[in-house]
């Protein structure tokens, strides 16, 4: 494990590119017995591997590797036969997966699928899905279901003769390996999208410590992308319902979860939700999650629960790192909310004047927005703190523009201590006739300095 870690960590702090790292196999192991996987190489001609065989119970099939990696340039398809609803693939062998071409499932049914490896995952820049359903990948030891049966990386098992219930939780073992994602693959029309799952799906990475690098990304058109980190031996809890698949995380030792370099969260369109738990959330370096309705279904929330967010840093294209939760041009649908719960939260936008921001002067913090020719309401921003530090034209703003007919929303901090400097602000703002929401600020120490703002503004005050 030790040895395994040391190459995850090479590989992020030196930029070595993925292919001339991978060993580029799938081998399937023995422990299905006769109900093995099977792979057949280059299907039709073409560089693709498809994975048949595994172990049938009900609407779940199971499989089972020594190894699985996919290289650049060939994709992998799980073979999903009439009536499936999950798959479950497990890594028994010490390798990291590394997944740098395509990866998906190819049948009659549109099945969610599952990867699972507690050596580590590590996705490269051409790393793409051609998922049917939601796609789910851990560095968990174990998938846990229903009726008590685990199906174990470490430990590898046949699953029982009987049917088996959708699974329940995730268990993993003490210092869980990290999850890397480094994809900026593209649709045709050219569009990066990085990894994609179907409109509507969930897109969920669950680790030890979670890495979105070098402009990675992860896209979930009105879906839900979950992001965890759990540094510990514990369980997560899965839990399929309305919008997609979600995580629920113990109280305790959860790790770090990173977006730099660029890194870009995109669920917009319908009711796409983000949600990140971690010990440490960091967005940095001009990278952000973009959330908001598209047409007339209402947003979704960006919810964040941690011990320490930091968002700071402009990138080379000259974006900030920013949530950014707006209602299209031509959407009616309105916004939905923004949550952030943690010990401290700090934005620092890396800028000491206006004079050097371009526009409205936003590019690190949060933005809920109603943008010109939409009719939706721009959403509330909840931020639940012991500190909150905003600096260097950093801000958390609510905005309705001239030409749009929602309404701004409101903004609420409760925070033991805020701290604004440099231009640092809190805001909302209708620039329409409709009347902007309310600023409710909670604490017991507020300081103000360096021509910061705390501020509501609108013609129909």
């Amino acid at each position: 494990m030790a040895t395994i870690r040391a190459g995850l960590v090479s590989l992020l702090a030196l930029g070595i590119a993925g292919p001339a790292w991978a060993q580029s196999r799938i081998v399937p192991d023995d422990t299905l017995g006769a109900e093995r996987s099977r792979v057949t190489q280059t299907v039709g001609g073409r560089p693709n591997e498809v994975i048949r065989g595994g172990a049938r119970r009900g609407q779940n099939l199971f499989h089972s590797f020594e190894a699985f990696n996919v290289d650049e340039g060939r994709g992998a398809f799980f073979f999903s036969p009439d009536g499936l609803e999950n798959i479950f693939s497990r890594v028994t062998g010490g390798s990291v997966s590394n997944i740098l071409g395509t990866l998906g499932t190819v049948g009659a049914s549109a099945p969610d699928l599952y990867l699972l490896n507690p050596n580590g995952i590590l996705f490269g820049p051409s790393a793409s899905l051609d998922v049917q359903g939601s796609f789910i990948a851990t560095t968990a030891r174990y998938l846990l279901f229903e009726d008590g049966f685990s199906f174990d990386a470490d430990a590898p098992n046949r699953p029982p003769l009987l049917a088996i219930s959708a699974p329940v939780g995730l268990g993993f073992q003490a210092a869980p390996q990290p999850i890397i994602n480094r994809s900026i693959a593209a649709r045709p029309d050219g569009t990066p999208v990085g990894l994609e799952v179907p409109s509507g799906n969930t897109l969920a990475l669950a680790g030890g410590n979670l890495f979105m690098t070098n402009g990675g990304r992860l896209t979930a058109a009105g879906g839900r992308v979950e992001l965890g980190g759990l540094g510990t031996t514990g369980v997560v809890g899965l839990l399929a319902n309305e919008t997609g698949i979600a995580l629920s995380f113990p109280a305790g030792g959860l790790s770090t979860v990173t977006l730099q370099d660029e890194s870009r969260i995109n669920v917009r369109g319908g009711s796409g939700e983000v949600v990140v738990n971690a010990g440490t959330f960091t967005v940095t370096n001009g990278s952000g999650l973009a959330l908001g309705p598209t047409g007339a279904e209402d947003g979704g929330m960006a919810l964040i629960n941690a011990d320490t967010v930091r968002f700071s840093g402009v990138g080379p294209s000259g974006f900030g790192s920013l949530i950014s939760n707006v209602a299209l041009p031509g959407s009616s649908g309105d916004v939905g909310d923004t949550i952030i719960n943690a010990r401290r939260v700090s934005f620092d936008g890396d800028r000491r004047s206006l004079a050097t921001s371009p526009g409205l002067g936003l590019e690190t913090g949060i933005q809920s927005q109603a943008a010109p020719g939409s009719t939706g309401d721009a959403g509330d921003i909840v931020i639940n703190t012991e500190t909150l530090e905003i600096s260097s034209t950093a801000g958390i703003r609510s905005l309705a523009y001239s030409d749009s007919q929602g309404a701004a929303g409101s903004v609420a901090v409760n925070a033991a201590r805020i701290d604004l400097s440099t231009l640092g602000f809190i805001e909302v703002v209708a620039l329409n006739d409709q009347a902007p929401g309310s600023v409710e600020i909670d604490t017991n120490r507020l300081s103000i300095r360096g021509g910061s703002a705390i501020g509501r503004t609108g013609r129909a005050i």
